[in-house]
């Protein structure tokens, strides 16, 4: 198992920028808006997981550094 983990820690993710469950318990989008291709980025397995559910507002403040 742990070398299935490490094997794709740095492959592309799919990500909600709206997690599912902060829409949902937002109310603001059906489960079909929140996996609109507008809703969704590509990010590393790690980054995604360290994301979580957070708050878009409160997160991109974190990863908006140039480079990223």
């Amino acid at each position: 198992m742990s070398d299935v983990y490490y094997l794709f820690t740095d492959k592309p993710n799919l990500h909600h920028i709206f997690p599912v469950n902060f829409i949902k318990q937002s109310g603001i989008a059906t489960q079909i808006e929140s996996d609109s291709l507008m809703n969704i980025a590509y990010l590393s397995q790690i980054t995604n997981w360290k994301i979580s559910d957070k708050n878009p507002l409160d997160y991109l403040k974190e990863y908006d550094q140039p480079g990223l």
